[in-house]
């Protein structure tokens, strides 16, 4: 399913406008627009764009509603655009600042500040926080949630970096299984599924299946968001790299500039 930005981004650019004409002062609702705003640009791979949005949506919060829900989840998804951005220590204080401003729903900021530990490699701390959201994940929902999703998928990276590929693809298979639960985040499920089976079978000197995931995770890429986009751009670049390892510079060629054309907005085929 493709989302047409253009059209998105100017339906909200007109909500936004709205809300500025019936509130001639600082309002609550004004961070809504900010917000929506900030979704379409994340959704277009423009991270950076996306985070100004959603600070400035946080800020109009935290001077209006401080004590919301609004503020907690504010603080967390710029932390996850910070993740996206490659900044991990800052992404992990606004983590930590989600969790401790947060009533509900701890599990889901100590998974994310277990993935903050574990993009800076401290795997340990990373391992230490994914049990403890997995222990409260255990009282809180019943096995079949889809939640358990991304907990398996935590676990099946952290097997990963340790070595124990086949524990690690015992949990990969179980992140998949749980998600299909959920028909609504199969996609993009399905992109970090392949992506991290493709580094498995990589590790383990299998090129061959290694391309057959990549591959599969492009064609996810490009299902959910086009032919313009990091992810799609992301997927190309690994199939170049592998190409290149196999001394394919044809196929490396290919995808590098397919991995290019990704990033820069052209989507001739």
């Amino acid at each position: 399913l493709l989302v047409r930005y253009p059209d998105a981004m100017s339906y909200y650019r007109k909500a936004q406008s709205k809300w500025e004409l019936l509130h001639d002062t600082l309002h609550a609702d004004l961070a809504h627009p900010y917000g929506n705003i900030g979704l379409v640009y994340e959704k277009m791979g423009l991270f950076k764009e996306a985070r100004g949005l959603q600070e400035k949506a946080l800020d109009i919060r935290m001077k209006t509603i401080p004590n919301h829900d609004f503020i907690t989840y504010g603080l967390n998804n710029i932390g996850l655009l910070l993740i996206k951005e490659g900044d991990y220590e800052t992404a992990l204080h606004y983590f930590e600042k989600a969790l401790s401003s947060s009533q509900i729903n701890h599990n889901y900021f100590l998974n994310n500040i277990g993935l903050a530990y574990s993009k800076m490699n401290e795997h340990q701390k990373a391992s230490e926080y994914f049990v403890r959201a997995h222990e409260i994940e255990k009282e809180t929902f019943t096995s079949e949630h889809p939640i358990f999703a991304d907990t398996y998928y935590n676990f099946a990276v952290e097997y990963r970096e340790l070595g124990n590929y086949e524990k690690a693809l015992q949990y990969l298979e179980r992140s998949l299984n749980q998600r299909k639960r959920s028909p609504s985040s199969i996609e993009m499920g399905l992109i970090s599924y392949h992506n991290e089976k493709a580094l498995l079978f990589l590790l383990q000197k299998d090129t061959s299946k290694a391309i057959y995931h990549y591959k599969k995770s492009l064609k996810a890429a490009k299902n959910l968001f086009g032919q313009i986009h990091p992810d799609v751009s992301d997927a190309y670049y690994f199939l170049a790299k592998v190409s290149f390892e196999q001394k394919d510079l044809v196929s490396a060629k290919y995808y590098a500039n397919k991995a290019a054309e990704a990033i820069n907005g052209s989507d001739e085929e």
